[in-house]
């Protein structure tokens, strides 16, 4: 399997905000990913994350064969 992440500064929406008691508007960070089967090439995991930009840390590790 692979992985397939997007990291993106956005504005959040009205849904967001509310979800995430915060102001519309507020920044936040997207990270998107999408899982694909390395046999099949169909994706089989999709998520989508927003990250308050005053409360957010990544920790990312990366085994490389």
């Amino acid at each position: 399997k692979k992985v397939d992440q997007t990291f993106e500064a956005i504005a959040a929406s009205d849904e967001i905000a509310e979800q995430l008691r915060i102001e519309d508007g507020f920044p936040l960070l997207m990270i998107s990913q999408v899982m694909v089967d390395s046999d099949t090439e169909k994706p089989v995991l999709y998520s989508q994350d927003f990250l308050r930009s005053d409360y957010a840390k990544i920790h990312s590790e990366v085994d490389i064969d």
